[in-house]
Protein backbone atom coordinates (compact mmCIF):
# COMPACT_ATOMS: atom_id res chain seq x y z
CA UNK A 1 0.00 0.00 0.00
CA UNK A 2 1.03 3.32 -0.75
CA UNK A 3 1.82 5.83 2.04
CA UNK A 4 -0.16 8.70 2.45
CA UNK A 5 2.80 11.26 2.76
CA UNK A 6 3.12 11.50 -1.00
CA UNK A 7 0.01 12.55 -2.66
CA UNK A 8 1.71 13.59 -6.12
CA UNK A 9 2.73 10.09 -5.87
CA UNK A 10 -0.29 8.30 -5.01
CA UNK A 11 -2.23 10.06 -7.19
CA UNK A 12 -0.35 8.78 -10.22
CA UNK A 13 -0.57 5.53 -9.07
CA UNK A 14 -4.23 5.61 -8.68
CA UNK A 15 -4.97 6.95 -11.79
CA UNK A 16 -2.54 4.27 -13.95
CA UNK A 17 -3.50 1.30 -11.17
CA UNK A 18 -6.93 1.40 -9.40
CA UNK A 19 -6.87 0.69 -5.93
CA UNK A 20 -8.00 -3.23 -5.64
CA UNK A 21 -7.59 -5.61 -2.77
CA UNK A 22 -8.84 -9.18 -1.51
CA UNK A 23 -10.79 -9.29 1.29
CA UNK A 24 -8.23 -11.41 2.98
CA UNK A 25 -5.24 -8.67 2.28
CA UNK A 26 -7.37 -6.48 3.62
CA UNK A 27 -8.33 -8.59 7.16
CA UNK A 28 -4.77 -9.09 7.40
CA UNK A 29 -3.58 -5.35 7.24
CA UNK A 30 -6.42 -5.10 10.09
CA UNK A 31 -5.17 -8.14 11.96
CA UNK A 32 -1.37 -6.45 12.08
CA UNK A 33 -3.11 -3.01 12.82
CA UNK A 34 -4.89 -4.60 16.20
CA UNK A 35 -1.78 -6.53 17.16
CA UNK A 36 0.36 -3.42 16.82
CA UNK A 37 -2.32 -1.81 19.30
CA UNK A 38 -3.34 0.66 16.78
CA UNK A 39 -5.29 3.18 18.60
CA UNK A 40 -9.00 3.03 17.75
CA UNK A 41 -8.99 6.66 16.03
CA UNK A 42 -5.86 5.09 14.00
CA UNK A 43 -7.74 1.53 12.92
CA UNK A 44 -10.90 3.77 12.00
CA UNK A 45 -9.02 5.43 9.58
CA UNK A 46 -7.10 2.50 8.27
CA UNK A 47 -10.66 1.30 7.30
CA UNK A 48 -11.45 4.69 5.93
CA UNK A 49 -8.42 4.49 3.83
CA UNK A 50 -9.12 0.58 3.21
CA UNK A 51 -12.67 1.34 2.19
CA UNK A 52 -11.47 3.75 -0.76
CA UNK A 53 -10.17 0.49 -2.65
CA UNK A 54 -12.33 -1.75 -4.77
CA UNK A 55 -12.27 -5.30 -3.05
CA UNK A 56 -11.90 -8.48 -4.97
CA UNK A 57 -14.77 -11.06 -3.52
CA UNK A 58 -13.74 -14.63 -4.55
CA UNK A 59 -16.14 -16.70 -5.03
CA UNK A 60 -16.88 -20.47 -6.32
CA UNK A 61 -15.59 -19.81 -9.69
CA UNK A 62 -12.80 -18.11 -8.34
CA UNK A 63 -11.57 -21.57 -6.71
CA UNK A 64 -12.06 -23.53 -10.05
CA UNK A 65 -10.11 -21.16 -12.02
CA UNK A 66 -7.46 -21.52 -9.50
CA UNK A 67 -7.33 -25.24 -9.60
CA UNK A 68 -7.29 -25.08 -13.56
CA UNK A 69 -4.72 -22.71 -13.69
CA UNK A 70 -2.34 -24.79 -11.51
CA UNK A 71 -3.31 -27.81 -12.26
CA UNK A 72 -2.30 -26.50 -16.34
CA UNK A 73 0.85 -25.25 -14.85
CA UNK A 74 2.12 -28.59 -13.22
CA UNK A 75 1.20 -30.77 -16.20
CA UNK A 76 3.14 -28.36 -18.22
CA UNK A 77 5.69 -29.06 -15.45
CA UNK A 78 5.59 -25.53 -14.35
CA UNK A 79 4.98 -25.07 -10.70
CA UNK A 80 3.05 -22.34 -9.21
CA UNK A 81 4.01 -21.39 -5.59
CA UNK A 82 1.65 -22.54 -3.21
CA UNK A 83 -0.16 -19.34 -1.08
CA UNK A 84 1.74 -19.16 1.82
CA UNK A 85 -1.41 -18.13 4.03
CA UNK A 86 -3.02 -21.32 2.79
CA UNK A 87 0.04 -23.83 3.21
CA UNK A 88 1.28 -23.61 6.57
CA UNK A 89 3.28 -26.53 6.46
CA UNK A 90 7.11 -26.26 7.22
CA UNK A 91 9.30 -25.96 4.00
CA UNK A 92 11.69 -28.78 3.76
CA UNK A 93 15.57 -27.93 4.80
CA UNK A 94 18.14 -27.56 2.04
CA UNK A 95 20.19 -30.67 1.72
CA UNK A 96 24.04 -29.68 2.67
CA UNK A 97 24.75 -31.19 -0.83
CA UNK A 98 22.49 -28.95 -2.68
CA UNK A 99 24.10 -25.78 -1.05
CA UNK A 100 27.29 -26.69 -2.29
CA UNK A 101 26.81 -26.43 -5.73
Amino acid sequence: MLRRRHRQVETLAVRHYPPLLCRHVIGEFLYGQLLAGAASDALLEAQEFLASFECLNPDEMTSLIYARVRADLKKAGRHAARPRLLDRRPRPAKSSAANHH
